[in-house]
């Protein structure tokens, strides 16, 4: 049974087409050439730039993994504990972060390739293909965030190996559940870095698994979930036994989820407004500026298919000619609007100008004519509708119980949205002009590619000048290899570690950086006491990390970015840190991050 996207009128309509074998071929080496360009950029990045914020945070938590055991999120302690990746170099983790994220698209997308061609037995793409075109969407994550391997990337890779589990499941039908172990260990390893996407990717699989399977009794269906739940018994195992042991990790998760949501933004309410915020934006953004632009060419492709004289299956130049004024008119609107001004803005309106994208492409497929296919009808349920709606929302699945604007972490997870193009495309191709369908596909190449290279290259995270700027060697006491930075960055942390260890501070003493500068305390190789960031506006959720640390802090070096508010200098008091009153200042500098930053060392004579 071929499925129909189409609800079939009157009109004349479309023949079948046969694929071309030249456009196939143009169409595979630019899949494949965007795929190996935009890896190329990220390798070449690598070694280049230096995050303070994000990033130092990450490389932090793997230093450090003791001092920040009590944290509602272990995913540091999988990286350090779970497999013994402590205190790795710069370079290390983030080539380890590229790799987690181009192993779980990959993963993922042969997955997907195979599951497709039991819903879909005409698609004839290579899979190399599939991988290729799905892998861009999961790299997209790298224009808008950090390049370290993190909590969010750690996250992505256990999902797609989750859901690539759970399709392996399904393609091959119930001799194919032993898949599900595999479902159940992701899952259970994603409930310590983060567990609303562990109980909503595990719960949302079997209903899966449970519609697909039904016929085949409930035998079968309790067998899946014995397998799915010997699985996550196997992952939990491995995180008690090697990571951390239960009471330990029941005591912390119980304490830091009281923490974050009386005092970190967590709470209901806090999440639920900030969502609304978000897809208000977002609708608003859809209606205009690109509202009009998306009528106009759907209504055009309606138009010209049902009512114009002229056929589709050749490229007119008219139908070209609007394409690229709707390009001009989505340029126009990015660059008078600022869209890509710097890394935030770029990643705020990234999402919305996929959507955009995404929902032409379908769009298109969907207006245009189709044939009437000869079906036969089965009492098998079928799993394309339910699977499709499983894609289209694992990146909300992801992204649930962020604080972070949904716009951003959304993107993370779009891979498998490409994945749905692919499966739509592919039913459609048969019965449209093959020009039609590759152009569809390639727009979100084209544009996935460009997203990356200016993430990466113009607009890098958490960086203030772009790559080509970040020429300077750096090596601190705090970086066990050199990294290229530029050169007021590279000025900086130089005269930094100077007035540090002219004033008598060692590699591994304790140092409060106040506010939102962690890789002050990372590049000097000093110990942020209890949590790796302190974030400005939140210092009673600072004073808990001072609560917890289990440093000796009366004689902590602070480093400060802004004055330090009143809640935050009586907790320094009550700890006794007995600033300022037991405090020199050694020194002041200006940053490429900030205007000043002021360097505070203790009086040895502290009671």
């Amino acid at each position: 049974m071929l499925p129909n996207l189409h609800k079939l009128n009157k009109q004349p309509v479309l023949q079948p087409q046969a694929p071309s074998q030249l456009l196939n071929w143009l169409v595979a080496s630019i899949v494949i050439g965007c795929a190996l360009l935009t890896i190329s950029i990220l390798i070449w990045s690598l070694p280049r730039g230096f995050d303070i914020t994000d990033e130092s945070f990450y490389l932090l938590s793997y230093r450090y993994p003791d001092e920040y055991e009590a944290s509602f999120s272990t995913f540091h302690l999988l990286i350090a504990r779970g497999l013994g990746l402590v205190d790795c170099s710069v370079l290390t983790y983030r080539w380890l972060g590229v790799l987690a994220n181009s192993l779980g698209a990959v993963a993922f997308a042969y997955s997907f390739a195979r599951w497709e061609r039991t819903v879909s037995p005409y698609t004839t793409r290579p899979t190399i293909i599939t991988i290729c075109y799905i892998l861009l969407g999961s790299l997209l994550a790298f224009s808008i965030f950090p390049r370290t391997l993190s909590y969010n990337s750690l996250n992505t890779l256990l999902l797609l190996l989750a859901v690539g589990a759970v399709l392996q499941a399904l393609s091959s039908g119930p001799k194919g559940r032993y898949w599900l172990l595999v479902a159940g260990v992701a899952v259970s390893l994603d409930v310590f870095v983060k567990p609303s996407t562990a109980f909503l990717i595990a719960s949302s699989g079997m209903l899966l698994v449970i519609w697909s399977w039904q016929r085949h009794g409930i035998k079968v269906i309790v067998s899946a979930g014995v397998l799915l739940g010997l699985g996550v018994a196997a992952g939990l195992t491995f995180y008690f036994i090697r990571v951390q042991s239960p009471l330990v990790w029941y005591h912390n998760f119980v304490q830091e989820t009281s923490v974050i949501k009386a005092h970190g933004g967590y709470g209901m309410r806090d999440l639920l407004l900030s969502y609304i915020k978000v897809a208000g934006q977002t609708i608003l953004f859809m209606l205009y500026p690109m509202g009009p632009v998306l009528l106009l060419l759907l209504g055009l492709t309606w138009w010209w298919t049902r009512k114009s004289h002229l056929s589709i299956n050749k490229p007119y130049p008219v139908v070209l000619a609007l394409l690229v004024l709707a390009v001009v008119y989505t340029a126009w609107q990015a660059f008078t609007r600022q869209w890509y001004a710097d890394s935030f803005s770029n990643g705020y309106q990234s999402l919305p100008l996929l959507l955009f994208l995404l929902i032409l492409a379908v769009g298109i497929l969907v207006v245009l004519p189709a044939v009437q296919v000869n079906t036969t009808h089965s009492k098998r349920p079928s799993q394309l509708v339910p699977v499709s709606i499983w894609l289209f929302s694992l990146p909300f699945l992801a992204s649930l119980g962020t604080i972070n604007d949904l716009r951003l972490n959304l993107l993370i997870d779009v891979g498998s949205w490409f994945a749905l193009l692919l499966l739509i495309s592919g039913i459609q191709a048969r019965y449209l002009p093959v020009w039609i369908v590759s152009l569809l596909l390639l727009v979100p190449v084209g544009w996935a590619a460009g997203q990356i290279a200016w993430g990466t290259l113009i607009n890098p995270y958490g960086l203030k000048q772009p790559m080509s700027k970040q020429t300077v060697p750096l090596r601190t006491a705090g970086f066990s290899t050199t990294l290229l930075v530029d050169s007021a960055t590279a000025t900086f942390f130089t005269q930094f570690t100077r007035l540090l260890t002219q004033n008598g501070f060692h590699p591994g003493d304790p140092m409060i950086t106040l506010y939102d500068a962690p890789g002050l305390a990372y590049a000097s190789g000093g110990i942020s006491p209890g949590m790796g960031w302190y974030f400005s506006h939140r210092d009673v959720r600072n004073c808990h990390g001072l609560d917890v640390t289990k440093l000796a802090i009366t004689k902590s070096y602070i480093v400060t970015t802004q004055p330090i508010g009143e809640i935050m200098q009586k907790c320094l008091n009550d700890k006794g840190v007995y600033f300022p009153e037991y405090y020199r200042l050694v020194g002041s500098l200006s940053s490429p991050h900030y205007s000043q930053v002021n360097i505070y060392a203790p009086i040895q004579a502290v009671p």
